[in-house]
């Protein structure tokens, strides 16, 4: 996996393709690219023309978006979220902050729809938090308390993370963030649609504008 795009073999009975690429980062997205891969060929498409497919296809907006704005890298994927796709987007995050010069922020919301396993499932991507490489925290929603409580038993220090229970008001978390954001940060914003966590991207996309712009005043 690349900052912007993601590099994989395929075996098949037709043979082996190598180098195949996706313009979008995430492991997840290889498990799509195989069934793409396997409707193309029943369909009776040519693996060059599968090939060429894959290289230009979208994800869609919010799906694991990438973009760089003032030095510091954006993984907006808030179209929705579940256990597994958070698990699978704070592993990208760890892979984008092996680069020298790279702290890991997570900006994590509530996963809606769980039911009686929501408590379980948020602690759960707590402790894989305090499993991971990135650095600070940021819980958005009530049911995202159980994230930051579980990331603080497991190690992570109480001034790494921030939490805001109310997602109608996003201020304070954004405020906060632009307080410590600095060059080389890699930010995830990861959670279920109704929290629109976008709007933390849109905000930070703002202010790295304006702070980009002033510098070169």
């Amino acid at each position: 996996m690349e900052p912007q795009k993601t590099i994989f073999d395929l075996t098949w009975r037709g043979g082996l393709e190598t180098d195949l690429e996706l313009a979008f980062s995430g492991r997840q997205f290889v498990s799509a690219a195989l069934f793409a891969y396997a409707t193309g060929v029943y369909a009776g498409v040519s693996p060059q023309d599968i090939r060429r497919g894959l290289a230009t296809a979208d994800p869609g907006k919010l799906r694991q978006t990438v973009s760089v704005c003032g030095g510091v890298t954006l993984i907006e994927d808030c179209y929705n979220a579940s256990p597994e796709s958070m698990a699978v987007a704070l592993e990208t995050l760890d892979r984008f902050c092996d680069r020298p010069g790279s702290r890991g922020i997570a900006v994590l919301g509530d996963m809606l729809e769980l039911g009686s396993q929501s408590k379980r499932l948020h602690g759960n991507i707590g402790k894989r938090f305090a499993e991971g490489k990135a650095e600070l925290l940021f819980t958005i929603g009530k049911e995202s308390a159980e994230i930051a409580k579980c990331a603080k038993e497991n190690g992570v220090p109480s001034d790494h993370i921030f939490q805001n229970p109310d997602p109608g008001d996003l201020s304070a978390l954004i405020a906060a963030l632009q307080t410590i954001v600095q060059t080389g940060d890699v930010i995830l914003i990861k959670a279920s649609r109704a929290i629109a966590a976008e709007r933390v991207g849109s905000a930070l996309k703002h202010f790295l504008e304006k702070s980009e712009g002033r510098d070169h005043a």
